[in-house]
Parts: structure tokens; sequence; C-alpha cells
């Protein structure tokens, strides 16, 4: 088991700084600039600072501007995180083709128990009995969210793109900046359900090491797709339209039935996702059902004929199937 940290007590320092040099750049609350770098040459990035600099820009009258470019300057400080998280999970795959990654999303930003009544743990909430108070509470909530979903974003993309298991720590309970004792044992369980099933890995000889490893496993054990032999899944060769549309029939309860023993196409995955949408729940889910559609052909550099192959079918089902 080896165990590695990328960057997570880093970059919201660096964000800081991205977050200064934009408003200075676009000139937005000058007598505000000074101050905030005066408070980043002192300050490490703990509550206390994002408290002081919301205050700072309330007073500077610079709150609605610091929400407005907040977005951007995030993105912008992000983006070197998004590359780079790209190539050390390359370099990982790369040393051991057969690693079985697991990677846990962000679950302490300095900020949650502070600002939140996080899952049932009662944190130091902002008062809000005046104006002042309700813009400064907003302005944190919104800064914490963005944060958290922006800093989130490459690990949750990757996992599609590589392979690898995704863990969220959403719901991990806080008492100030970092997780209490059972927001640790909330954070080890998920990471134990996540562990690959000893005995789908025994049984079925083929997937140990694949990129869709987790993927494949979700769906042998929710009869979404069956091994195609009794030890072989066969993940490389092309899934048939027979076999697709019994596991579409599976997770969205239809009867649809086709039988071909085709090989099946990106274009005919793709749109026969996208005509799972009403199925798939409410409004989010419609959406997210027919982006998930979008994305088989992006995969595919818009090689329409591409075939799919059993393993990245489980993929795409494994996905479809927890939207």
């Amino acid at each position: 088991l080896i165990t590695l940290g990328l960057g997570g007590n880093d970059w919201g320092a660096y964000l800081s700084w991205v977050v200064a040099d934009v408003f200075e750049a676009e000139n937005v609350a000058d007598p505000y600039i000074a101050e905030v770098k005066e408070i980043l040459d002192k300050s490490t990035m703990d509550v206390s600072t994002i408290e002081t600099l919301v205050d700072l820009a309330h007073k500077a009258g610079a709150l609605e501007e610091l929400i407005t470019v907040l977005p951007e300057a995030l993105n912008y400080g992000l983006g070197n995180f998004y590359q780079n998280w790209n190539i050390v999970i390359e370099d990982i795959y790369e040393l051991n083709p057969t690693v079985t990654l697991m990677v846990i999303g962000m679950s302490d930003n300095s900020l949650k128990g502070s600002y939140y009544d996080y899952d049932g743990v009662a944190g130091e909430a902002i008062a809000t009995d005046t104006e002042e108070d309700s813009a400064k509470a907003k302005a944190m909530s919104l800064i914490i969210d963005f944060i958290m979903g922006v800093g989130n974003g490459p690990m949750i993309e990757g996992a599609s793109k590589y392979g690898y298991t995704y863990i969220d720590t959403d719901g991990t309970t806080y008492v100030e900046s970092h997780p209490d004792a059972a927001g640790h044992v909330y954070i080890a369980n998920k990471i134990i359900e996540a562990l690959p099933d000893p005995e789908i890995s025994k049984k079925y000889t083929d997937i140990a090491g694949n990129k869709y490893y987790s993927a494949i496993e979700y769906v042998l054990l929710n009869g979404i797709i069956e091994g195609k032999t009794e030890t072989e899944f066969k993940p490389d060769i092309a899934i048939s339209k027979g076999e697709f549309h019994k596991a579409l029939n599976v997770i969205t309860g239809s009867d649809k039935s086709e039988t071909s023993t085709d090989s099946i196409s990106a274009a005919t995955v793709a749109f026969s996702i996208i005509g799972c949408a009403g199925d798939m729940g409410g409004i989010e889910g419609f959406f997210k059902t027919i982006a998930l559609g979008l994305k088989v052909i992006s995969d595919c550099n818009f090689s329409f004929g591409t075939l799919i192959t059993r393993a990245q079918a489980a993929n795409y089902l494994s996905t479809l199937a927890n939207i």
C-alpha cells in the first residue's frame, strides 16, 4: 500500500494570490489590494485569513467584485493543478500498469467546520443578525462551495478518463478545520467499501489491473453485464448490441428487446444512452444522461464507427446506473 498526498494544503494559499493578482490587473478596489497582500505576507490560508479577506473586501466595497472575479481566478489558478494531476496519474500507471489506484476527494478546506452545521456537527456559524453579517456569510458560503467543487474537479473527471476509483468524502463530519474522529472513520469506511471485491477478482482472472476494473466489478456485482465465461470477463473484446441493450434494461427497468450479436458502435452506444434520459429521474438525471451519451462520442474523438469494448461499456453503464 503506497499513499501519495498531492498538494491538498498548498493550492488554497496559491489561489488567494491569484485572486489578488486578478483584482490588481483589473484595477478593482485599489485600496483593497495593498492590504490583501500585506495579510497574505503574514498569514497562512486558514479560516481566519479567509474571513479577514472577505471582511476587508466588504469594507472596501469590493465584496460584489470579489464574488464576480472569483470563478475566473480559481479556474485560472487551478489550470496547472488540472494539467499536473493528469501527468501524475499517467506517470503512476506507467510505473505500474496493474496498480489498484484510489483517489480520495478533498474533505478539508479549512473552512467547512466553522461555517456549516456539517452532517449534524455544529460549527461556529457566522452570525447573520445584520445586513453586513448576512453579506459576509453569503460570500463565505459561495467561496467554500466553489473551492470544493473546483478542487475536486480533476479527480472526478480523471476517474472516467483513467479508470481509477474516486472516493467522495462529502458527508464527512467536522468540528473545526479538520475531520473529527467520526469523520476519519467515515472516510476509512468509504475507502474500505471501494476496495476491490476479492470474490470478483478471484473469479475473473482477466480483469486485474484493468483501467476500468472498478466499473467492471460494479456491473458484475449488480448483474448489469455477465462474464463471458465462468472465469473470464473478456474486457477487451467488443460488446454486442444484445448485451448492451440487456444491460440498459437492467438499469432502467425496461424490456426493450435486442438480441443481435453484432458489435456495437460508439454512435449506437451514445444514442442508446441518450434514449434513456427520460428514464433516469428528474431534470438533473435527464441532462446528466445526455451528457454521458455525448461523452461517448467525445472519448472516441468523434469516430462514430468505433467499436466499444466490454470494459468501456462497463465504464459507461456503471456511470449511467449511478445517475
